[in-house]
């Protein structure tokens, strides 16, 4: 249906963007892991873990994802 092409230097600015998104993920999942062991112990709550889990990984995912565009 669309017929077009993206340049080398496009293809490579979204590949840039997408490990960004990826490693601020994991880094924002692990630490976010360690927060929220150490807040469900410390509130005995085990939801918090989860919560603060995701959130942590799609903060960080977000924010080196858009730190990759200014890159580009």
């Amino acid at each position: 249906m669309f017929d077009f092409t993206l340049s080398h230097r496009t293809k490579a600015c979204l590949e840039s963007v997408k490990m960004g998104v990826k490693m601020g993920t994991m880094v924002g999942g692990i630490f976010g892991s360690l927060t929220g062991l150490y807040a469900s112990f410390a509130h005995k709550n085990l939801f918090i873990f989860p919560v603060s889990v995701i959130g942590g990984a799609v903060s960080f995912g977000f924010f080196l994802g858009c730190g990759m565009i200014v890159r580009c």
